[in-house]
């Protein structure tokens, strides 16, 4: 836990035509902390995977978990502006950039066994530009792109474009992305990858889901995951396999058994076991 000093100025402007609400909202703000220390000395496990776009553009902590926590001043700085029609559909885009202050970036830290933080578009004083457009009818369909750009000559350095459909049964998701290059994570090339996901109710309290993402340029699948959950009032369960390709991890063909159990009031208990095979 690294305690942090905020600040932050939101100053939402409405307009309303009778039929449509529009809400323009600049954001200004500031978080300070210590420096980040002990980097690389303990295990990174839940904050190896990080993907700077708008979703995290204004969060306390860029990291997506708790084994890294980012250190040092840093502002962040955009605006959302949101529409909402009269037939319950809505429009939603965010943009903006991040800039670090003072003190260590923690992104640009290159102690982490697993190079989190690099070629993230945090590791310089002036972060990449990110911006998102979100579109939804309202019954239960929706489309989303987002990218991310060089903060100096533009180039477009990540992109994504997905659509969902969620319905009382059932939930599919479908996207693609594109990530530029990136040495220190072993890809040497753009990567272009098509993913999706769904989820089936089987039943009041079971249902099944899976996911599997391709690369199109390799032509093989990235990684496959499958499993079932139960969900009630007092107690929740799930089971799930995963596969990762090696071409696309550490060299390692990794397959996973993820088993979660949950007791409504009281907490829950998650294992995760790993099987890891060299490749030839």
């Amino acid at each position: 836990y690294m305690p942090a000093a905020e600040f932050e100025v939101r100053l939402p402007l409405i307009a309303y035509d009778g039929t449509t609400t529009h809400i323009f909202e600049p954001i200004a703000q500031v978080i300070a902390r210590t420096d980040e220390t002990h980097v690389g000395q303990f295990a990174n496990e839940d904050a190896q995977s990080l993907v700077f776009d708008t979703s995290n553009l204004f969060s306390r902590n860029k990291f997506s978990g708790y084994d890294r926590i980012e250190g040092g001043t840093r502002a962040n700085l955009g605006f959302r502006f949101s529409s909402t029609f009269e037939d319950g559909s809505s429009m939603n885009i965010v943009a903006g950039q991040s800039f670090h202050l003072a003190g260590k970036n923690s992104f640009a830290d290159t102690n982490d066994l697993v190079n989190a933080g690099e070629e993230s578009g945090l590791e310089t004083d002036r972060s990449d530009f990110v911006a998102s457009l979100q579109l939804d009818t309202g019954d239960g369909f929706a489309l989303g792109t987002g990218f991310r750009l060089d903060e100096n000559d533009f180039q477009l350095k990540r992109a994504e474009v997905s659509g969902r459909i969620v319905k009382q049964d059932y939930s599919v998701v479908a996207s693609y992305a594109f990530t530029e290059a990136q040495p220190n994570y072993r890809f040497n090339r753009d990567r272009h990858e098509i993913s999706a996901s769904a989820s089936v109710k089987l039943n009041d309290e079971w249902r099944a889901f899976g996911s599997s993402a391709y690369d199109i340029v390799e032509n093989s699948f990235v990684r496959n995951a499958a499993g079932i959950a139960y969900d009630d009032s007092c107690f929740s369960f799930s089971v799930a396999y995963s596969h990762e390709n090696p071409k696309f991890s550490s060299g390692t063909d990794e397959h996973t058994i993820n088993f979660s159990l949950g007791l409504r009031t009281i907490g829950g208990f998650n294992r995760t076991v790993n099987f890891e095979e060299n490749e030839n």
